[in-house]
């Protein structure tokens, strides 16, 4: 019997607040200008409303084409749509107006993740990184493709500097308990994954991850506990209903070995 663990989706550190902070305008509904394009773009992509958001920002850019937090911006939406190629067309642009914006580097890099492109992805994580060596979000991001790749020496090693950075990362210590488990470390692997679960309790990916984790050490009873508790919150986890019938078999297995 063999567990993968998985984090089951990368979860980049991308906050949509790129431009504007805590004091957010509130957005005209009749915009003539590309500031209030921009904020009820914002508006349009913090209630989901990508299509709307996508319009708005295109419209700022006709506007003013020059400010590459925007391009981001857009790119954001359109990966939120699965538009992979037009989101990471976009934020090429934004680095091309800004190569220092080191947030357009690790963003292309998470979407050239999606697309299974991962070596390009570790080379613009790599690059956000030189620019901004205490950047926590890029090392993270990279240690998460690091961990798709099977990479598990190298994705341990930028989640614990993601970790250093920012403790408060509950996606770094969910991976990096992820990595730990797949190199059969297991009680680092339940050590991480217990913070990933005191940080944010109500995220399923934390109590499905650390079911996976006690499954492949062989503690089934803790195991199916934890994936009980992944269903309760999201009835729909992918692969958790199959991992609790997986775990339910080996442990009447187990028992009838003893």
């Amino acid at each position: 019997m063999f567990v993968s663990v998985s984090s089951c989706t990368q979860s980049v550190t991308i906050k949509s607040d790129i431009l504007i902070g805590e004091d957010v305008p509130i957005a005209n509904n009749n915009p003539q200008t590309a500031e209030e394009y921009f904020v009820r773009a914002h508006d349009r992509y913090e209630k989901g409303d990508f299509d709307g958001a996508i319009a708005d920002y295109g419209e700022t850019i006709r506007l003013d084409p020059n400010i590459a937090e925007i391009w981001t911006m857009r790119g954001l939406a359109w990966a939120e749509k699965g538009e992979k190629d037009k989101a990471i067309a976009d934020l090429s642009e934004s680095i091309r107006l800004k190569p220092g914006y080191v947030n357009a580097w690790t963003i292309r890099g998470v979407v050239w993740s999606e697309k299974d492109e991962h070596d390009k992805a570790i080379i613009d994580h790599s690059e956000a990184i030189r620019r901004k060596p205490d950047y926590a979000a890029a090392w993270k991001n990279r240690g998460s493709t690091w961990l798709r790749k099977s990479e598990y020496d190298k994705a341990i090693e930028d989640l614990s500097e993601a970790i250093r950075l920012n403790p408060s990362q509950a996606d770094a210590w969910r991976e990096r308990g992820a990595a730990w488990s797949n190199k059969d470390e297991h009680d680092k692997a339940i050590e991480d994954l217990n913070e990933t679960i005191r940080l944010e309790p109500d995220d399923p990916r934390g109590w499905f991850t650390r079911g996976s984790a006690l499954a492949r050490k062989g503690e089934y009873e803790d195991a199916r506990a934890d994936l009980e508790k992944t269903l309760s919150i999201d009835t729909e986890y992918p692969g958790a209903v199959r991992l609790w019938a997986d775990v339910l078999a080996w442990s009447v297995e187990k028992k009838e070995d003893k």
